[in-house]
C-alpha cells in the first residue's frame, strides 16, 4: 500500500469510488456504514487536485483504495452543499482567518482496504504535503450515525468535534484539528 498526493492517473479511481459509494447507488444509501453525498466530475477532480490536493491510497497494482479530497475553504463556498458546515464553523469560531483553514471535504476507503492503517496514511500525507506551513487547522464533517467515522477521526486523527448542524434531515458533527 502507498499514499501520496494524486497524479492526473489516480483521478478516475477517485471517481470510481465516489460512485460505488455515492448514496444514491443501488444499495449504498444513508447507512451507518457511511456514505458519500456529493459526486464530482473529472474536471472538478482536476481542479481539486491542482490546488489544495487529493491525497490517494493505491494497492500494489496502482488501484486507488482511499483518497481524501482536500478544498480551501474558499473553493468549497463555491457549492452550495458546503455553506452549511462553513457557516457554521464561522459562528463557532468567529473571527477565524479562513485562508489558514484547510476543509477535509470527502473521505472514502473501499471496504476491501478499511482499518486504521490507511485512514491514518491518507491524513498523515495530508499533514506532511499539504498543510506544512500553510494551514493552521483542517475541518471536517461526519455524520453523527456513522460511528466508525466519528472514532476514527477522534481516536485515530486527533479530531476534536466541536459542534454539529442540520442539513437534509442528517445531523453532521464538525471536527477540527490543529495542523501547525
Amino acid at each position: 500500500m502507498k499514499t501520496t498526493l494524486a497524479s492526473t492517473h489516480h483521478l478516475q479511481g477517485v471517481h470510481d469510488l465516489q460512485r460505488k459509494y455515492h448514496k444514491s447507488t443501488p444499495g449504498v444509501g444513508i447507512t451507518e456504514r457511511g456514505f458519500l453525498t456529493c459526486l464530482f466530475t473529472m474536471e472538478e477532480l482536476r481542479t481539486f487536485a491542482s490546488e489544495a490536493g487529493i491525497v490517494v491510497a493505491v494497492n500494489d497494482l496502482d488501484v486507488v483504495v482511499g483518497y481524501n479530497i482536500l478544498m480551501t475553504i474558499y473553493r468549497a463556498q463555491q457549492y452550495e452543499a458546503y455553506v452549511p458546515l462553513i457557516t457554521a464553523y464561522e459562528q463557532l469560531r468567529p473571527g477565524i482567518d479562513l485562508s489558514k483553514v484547510l476543509l477535509a471535504r470527502q473521505y472514502c476507503v473501499d471496504e476491501s482496504a478499511r482499518g486504521g492503517p490507511v485512514v491514518r496514511s491518507l491524513y498523515d500525507v495530508m499533514r506532511s504535503e499539504v498543510c506544512r506551513d500553510t494551514y493552521r487547522f483542517s475541518i471536517g464533517e461526519v455524520d453523527s450515525r456513522n460511528r466508525a467515522s466519528m472514532l476514527a477521526a477522534r481516536r485515530l486523527l486527533g479530531y476534536t468535534f466541536i459542534g454539529s448542524y442540520a442539513a437534509d434531515n442528517i445531523v453532521w458533527n464538525i471536527g477540527e484539528r490543529k495542523e501547525s
